[in-house]
């Protein structure tokens, strides 16, 4: 949603997020040259004021660092609208069983091709 003078990337949902889950995530953008990997930050705990450590962060608190060293450098890699998506695997667990981000949408997906 938002470039800043230092490069960082500020983000909005698609969907529903708890942002409570966010912070130290990685992100995956579909940049117009390729993908571009970002981490989910936001202001340190020792920075921040006791009422601000009682709130939940909201969106605006997040920003995703690709690691960029200024605005016109992050605007080479990504532009305002690109989509990201968090950069977790699927995991194998034991039983043949498997843990994923949003596996109930990809199950119902798979299920759709399948029919």
């Amino acid at each position: 949603t938002y470039i800043d003078e230092a490069g960082l990337v500020y983000v909005g949902p698609i969907g529903g997020w708890d942002t409570q889950v966010l912070v130290g995530q990685r992100i995956r953008f579909a940049g117009r040259q390729g993908d571009v990997v970002g981490v989910v930050g936001k202001k340190p705990i020792h920075l921040m004021k006791p009422e601000e450590r009682e709130k939940a962060s909201q969106f605006s608190d997040l920003w995703v660092d690709i690691g960029a060293a200024d605005r016109a450098e992050a605007e080479s890699m990504i532009k305002i609208g690109d989509a990201g998506v968090l950069d977790q695997p699927l995991l194998e667990f034991p039983n043949g069983r498997v843990v994923s981000r949003s596996i109930d949408d990809r199950i119902g997906a798979w299920v759709v091709l399948e029919a």
